[in-house]
């Protein structure tokens, strides 16, 4: 990571960057430009597993017999902080300055027992999986000129996640089976831009996140657990999305301002827990538990200020589309035999705050244009 370290009227800010980019133009020339361009590609895999047609533990010499449990767990966690800065200054006809912070990630987090392995402990056996992303993501952009100030900030993060636990063979466990797989999404995403200039300032702030991930725990087609255990056999597939995305943007100019934001965020939640076709379950003791449940914390804010001495334009949209599949179920074909309780349970929950906030400001002709559209 890169050290960033600043003292601001007094206080100092200090953090790590896993990328920074920063750019300055400067002229008394006709054309200042400056421009900080970042771009992230990462392609993960982590795998934990016993492979198909794998044997544990089934020796019955008492030699061999077995004390501990079994743990098959598979940790991503993903951590970014990146900020993207431009100044574009010039004394004569404009001043430009963009900023712009791509991210792409593809993961792929998996812990499993494969088919036809044979799998015995005498206490608990675990599966589990866990992914985590934290992105803070910040650019800020300032074009400013005699003649023509244009800023540009544009933040845009793509990113897709499979996290998945489950088993396709046979579990025999003298304690607690738990097959758990646990999704995370930090996100907080800051664009911010303004030009500024004796004729025409324009100032411009996106921010784009787009989320596709896929969270499943399961027993498969065809699979067998037994466990002797209290509580018994637990299910359960976790997600959750907190998101924080600003965009704001100025325009000012003596004669025409001009300031455009907007805010999208698009995601595609799945997040499943159950128990395969054909599989038979066992448990002696205790109970079956399977839970999905997925949480999304959402504040979007889209602001812009256009001030000029003629004309001014401020424009703002916050756009979100959610599309979420959360289901906890039994599959047809099940044997179960359970001593206590069989619980199924899926819980999906949302909480938006969106503000789309616009001013224009001037002598003549102002309008001021935002939209906040959720689907």
């Amino acid at each position: 990571p890169i050290n960033f370290s600043q003292t601001i009227l007094g206080q100092t800010l200090s953090f790590d960057l896993t990328s920074m980019a920063i750019a300055g133009g400067a002229t008394a020339g006709e054309v200042g430009v400056g421009a900080a361009v970042i771009v992230n590609v990462f392609d993960l895999t982590t795998t934990a597993y016993i492979a198909d047609s794998a044997q544990i533990n089934q020796d019955t010499n008492p030699a061999y017999d077995t004390e501990g449990s079994l743990t098959v767990r598979a940790t991503s966690d993903t951590e970014l902080f990146n900020l993207a800065g431009s100044l574009g200054l010039s004394a004569g006809a404009a001043g430009v300055g963009v900023g712009l912070d791509v991210t792409v990630i593809d993961k792929d987090t998996q812990a499993y027992i494969g088919s036809g392995a044979q799998v015995n402990s005498d206490y608990n056996v675990v599966i589990d999986a866990n992914s985590s992303e934290d992105i803070l993501s910040i650019a800020a952009n300032a074009g400013v000129a005699s003649t023509a100030g244009v800023a540009a900030s544009i933040s845009v993060q793509v990113i897709t996640t499979g996290t998945r636990a489950y088993s396709l063979g046979a579990i025999d466990a003298g304690g607690n089976v738990a097959i758990t797989a646990d999704g995370d999404l930090d996100a907080t995403l800051i664009a911010g831009s303004i030009g500024a200039a004796g004729t025409a300032g324009v100032g411009v702030s996106n921010t784009t996140l787009v989320h596709d991930d896929t969270v499943q725990a399961y027993v498969g087609q065809g699979a067998s657990v037994t466990t002797d255990g209290a509580p018994g056999l637990t299910v359960s597939a976790s997600s959750t999305e907190e998101l924080i995305t600003i965009a704001a943007a100025g325009g000012a100019a003596g004669t025409a301002g001009v300031a455009g934001t907007a805010v999208v965020n698009v995601l595609d939640e799945t997040t499943q827990a159950f128990i395969g076709r054909s599989a038979t379950i066992n448990a002696t003791v205790g109970s079956v538990s399977i839970s999905a449940n997925d949480d999304t914390d959402i504040v979007s804010v889209a602001g812009s200020l256009a001030a000029a001495g003629t004309a001014a334009v401020g424009v703002g949209a916050d756009v979100g589309v959610i599309d979420k599949i959360t289901e906890a179920y039994i599959d047809s074909s099940v044997t179960a035999n359970i001593k206590k309780d069989i619980i199924i349970a899926a819980t999906s929950s949302e909480d938006i705050t969106s503000v789309a906030a616009g001013l224009a400001i001037s002598g003549t002709a102002s309008i001021a244009l935002d939209a906040s559209v959720h689907i």
